[in-house]
């Protein structure tokens, strides 16, 4: 089954715009595309870019220069204005106008424009119902930004379908499921697939605390401290273990760490409360 994803796109950027090279009589426009071609695969980015923009001032409907002005526009300056603009001028005749939906939902969803964002996936899926890419991503907005668990599961379980071992679509479903077993064993799964995966060993020591088995919680949580040091939530939920054990010595240990390292201000607040209740 095909994988897409921004990186996919990039290649068949490139394949879609060396077919015009093999033009027995080339226009002028074609011959621009072949040169933005060249440019592409010499990374030299910036001329591709004014060869794609000379294109278009020749024919403002080339689908190809409108695809490759949006995927660059994206990839390289992450301007999304930008790559926006070119996404939408790409028409619906256009062979891979599915990729420029996708690239459409990826600027969207920078910008915070959820509902857009899940349209064009979504759109993109009736095109390639195997897309990674839009599965997951439909997946995570569904969940973080909806507040959609039901739909972000329908999603990261159609991805596990396309791949079975999806190490995102595993921890995505971890956090969306509707009990604490059933995140435990997917995150069991996911550790069978990748025993290094932090955010695994983090999302299971959570549920083993929501349970009130805070030894294993705190075996986890140390886990995942391993394997990344400069995670305050660890060191958090860590500390928030040993004061629920009734240890507030080790509990004020790893909650001072966890403020330490800390950079978001709401978290913050949630910690130097917890440490003051300490205190007392």
């Amino acid at each position: 089954m095909k994988k897409t994803n921004l990186t996919a796109v990039a290649f068949l950027l490139l394949f879609a715009v060396a077919l015009f090279s093999f033009a027995e009589t080339k226009t002028e426009e074609q011959l621009s595309l072949s040169k933005a071609q060249s440019f592409l695969t010499q990374q030299a980015f910036d001329k591709a870019i004014e060869q794609f923009q000379k294109v278009l001032s020749l024919n403002p409907q080339n689908d190809q220069a409108l695809f490759s002005m949006a995927f660059l526009s994206f990839q390289l300056h992450q301007d999304y204005d930008k790559s926006l603009y070119y996404a939408s001028k790409v028409s619906d005749n256009f062979k891979n106008k599915y990729l420029a939906n996708i690239i459409a939902g990826h600027c969207l969803a920078a910008k915070g424009k959820t509902d857009e964002a899940i349209s064009n996936f979504e759109i993109a899926l009736k095109t390639d119902p195997d897309d990674e890419d839009s599965l997951m991503l439909l997946g995570t907005l569904y969940f973080s930004e909806k507040g959609n668990p039901a739909k972000a599961k329908h999603y990261f379980e159609r991805l596990l379908q396309v791949s079975p071992n999806h190490e995102d679509a595993l921890l995505g479903l971890g956090l969306a499921a509707q009990s604490d077993n059933q995140t435990i064993k997917y995150m069991e799964k996911l550790i069978e697939i990748n025993p290094n995966h932090p955010d695994a060993y983090a999302t299971l020591a959570t549920s083993y605390g929501n349970k009130g088995d805070f030894d294993t919680a705190i075996t986890n949580y140390k886990k995942a401290i391993k394997l990344s040091p400069n995670d305050p939530y660890n060191y958090q939920g860590l500390g928030l273990c040993y004061k629920d054990k009734g240890n507030s010595e080790k509990a004020l240990e790893f909650l001072k760490k966890a403020a330490e390292i800390n950079t978001d201000s709401n978290v913050a607040k949630e910690i130097e409360a917890e440490i003051e209740k300490l205190k007392k």
